[in-house]
């Protein structure tokens, strides 16, 4: 069979194709081949939109069998399978947001991970993070460090672990929970009933929030002595 020499226009198309640096969109066309490149790419973005489609409906459907399954395993108090289901819940949350981030029903938008990233100051007492929802899991990373003095700090400056050795006071004065070490990132939820529920953060963890309500953080000293403290820690918290 005789081979054919290329027309002009296909062998614009060709070099287009092979060279990294340029596109069809960099060459002059023909009207014919413009036209027919319009028709291709107008079929590749109809049939992203339907893949698109398709996608949303399957993690939808993936979604609202995993809440039902979250659902029988809190009701038969297995939590270590709830665990596993809660994070699968919300990579699938982030999945579907990402297909559709304006157009979220209050359910997915439930379960995508919270954020937060605060400073906590050395000199104060409570400080606010967010609200968070029992059965939440919260995740801490700390970084700097506070000193708990202004005179000589060098030597009572802690991260968000505290003073690995001091323990001291036997019950919870003013600020300072003897539970935790002294100068200690800790971490409380207060329910709208006024319940408190106390916990270490530390430089790095996850805890299960016991209760719904205003998750606060502070530095774990007696209100009446981080007056001359100096410093703060960046917290970076996620609740999921």
């Amino acid at each position: 069979m005789p081979l054919h020499r290329p027309t002009a226009s296909l062998l614009l198309i060709l070099l287009a194709a092979l060279t990294p640096s340029s596109s069809a969109d960099d060459i002059e066309l023909s009207p014919r081949i413009a036209s027919a490149k319009a028709k291709c790419d107008a079929a590749v973005t109809q049939a992203e939109e339907t893949l698109s489609r398709v996608k949303l409906t399957a993690k939808t459907a993936l979604f609202k069998e995993l809440d039902a399954a979250l659902k029988d395993a809190l009701d038969g108090h297995h939590s270590e399978d709830a665990n596993k289901i809660t994070e699968v819940r919300a990579r699938i949350a982030g999945e579907i947001s990402d297909l559709t981030p304006d157009k979220l029903p209050p359910e997915v938008t439930a379960a995508l991970p919270v954020k937060w990233n605060i400073r906590v100051s050395s000199k104060e007492g409570w400080q606010a993070v967010g609200r968070v929802r029992v059965d939440d899991k919260i995740t801490f990373v700390s970084t700097g460090a506070w000193a708990l003095s202004n005179i000589e700090p060098s030597t009572h400056t802690y991260d968000a672990d505290g003073n690995r050795t001091m323990i001291r006071g036997a019950s919870i004065y003013g600020g300072y929970d003897p539970k935790f070490k002294m100068g200690a990132l800790i971490g409380r939820i207060v329910t709208p009933d006024g319940e408190e529920h106390r916990f270490l953060a530390g430089a790095s963890g996850t805890v299960k929030a016991e209760g719904s309500g205003r998750l606060e953080l502070r530095v774990n000293e007696a209100d009446a002595q981080t007056f001359n403290n100096i410093g703060e820690i960046t917290v970076a918290v996620t609740r999921q």
